[in-house]
């Protein structure tokens, strides 16, 4: 028994460690997050082709890596498979987020920024075929891809906010030795 109890300290993480394994997981969902931005700026260089190209943005190499990417896995046929995929590394992102308390805003709020960010980043597609310039339709595109995207990453640090104070009120101390104890005062 006594080498099984000092098995299980060995196994037992220590806080260096435990430091590294964060580290390590912000790292993770910090490279999530770019890849969601990266998806973004893809869908942004595709579907507005024409102001990258107005601009002279664009280059023959570039435009040959999209259209083999476009060939092979036919993720620029809808503008909604790229949004997708940047909402899938956001989602990913969001779950290993470590949130500060400053404030608990209320599932009404949560579902309400959810609602607006889910609207402006795939409701935005209109906006490509305006009757107004190229600038206009660029911009107004891009900002409410960005705005969309922001504010389902602000949804979703609050959703792990509030799933984290929630599942805190644990009744288990951190390592699941006893109950806690009723105080009769």
């Amino acid at each position: 028994m006594a080498s099984f109890l000092r098995y299980l300290a060995v196994l037992k993480p220590t806080s260096m460690q435990q430091e590294d394994d964060l580290r390590a997981l912000e790292k993770i969902v910090q490279f999530a997050r770019a890849l969601g931005i990266v998806f973004l700026g893809l869908n942004s260089y595709w579907f507005c082709y024409d102001w990258f190209a107005h601009h002279a943005l664009t280059t023959l190499v570039v435009d040959r890596i999209f259209w083999n990417l476009q060939q092979s896995t036919g993720i620029f046929t809808w503008s909604s498979i790229t949004k997708f995929c940047a909402l899938f590394f956001l989602v990913l992102g969001c779950y290993g987020t470590r949130s500060v308390r400053d404030g608990k805003p209320s599932k009404r709020q949560i579902l309400l920024l959810a609602l607006a960010g889910f609207f402006l980043l795939f409701g935005n597609d209109p906006l490509r075929s305006l009757p107004a310039g190229l600038e206009v339709r660029f911009w107004s595109y891009v900002l409410t891809l960005l705005g969309g995207y922001l504010a389902l990453l602000t949804a979703g640090v609050w959703v792990r906010r509030l799933l984290h104070t929630t599942l805190a009120r644990d009744p288990f101390n951190d390592d699941n030795e006893s109950f806690e104890q009723e105080a009769r005062l």
